[in-house]
């Protein structure tokens, strides 16, 4: 099926300039073995990074975005697989400006 949306949020306002992203998560046995894409960025442009765990664990994931204008950002977790089974625990998210 198609790719869908597991986690976004939290459409928080981030001033111009490039801005990094840290996030972690943990992926039980069976959610570690899907195909996913993180993203972050707003409605126009998105930092992404496809991975698959491969194995259960935490992991954290960081990725840098440039921010042309005062713009709502959002992190995405997309299952690039439209069937699931397992659980994933977000653990947080970390916004820092690089520049």
């Amino acid at each position: 099926g198609r790719p869908r949306l597991a986690i976004h949020g939290p459409y928080i306002f981030l001033t111009r300039g490039v801005w990094r992203v840290t996030v972690r998560l943990s992926f039980d046995a069976d959610a570690a073995q899907k195909p996913y894409q993180i993203q972050c960025g707003g409605s126009e442009s998105y930092a992404e990074h496809d991975f698959s765990p491969g194995r259960s664990g935490i992991y954290e994931i960081t990725l840098e975005h440039e921010w042309p204008t005062h713009a709502a950002t959002e992190v995405r977790l997309l299952l690039l697989q439209g069937a699931f089974h397992g659980q994933i625990t977000l653990h947080g998210a970390v916004v820092q400006r690089v520049s």
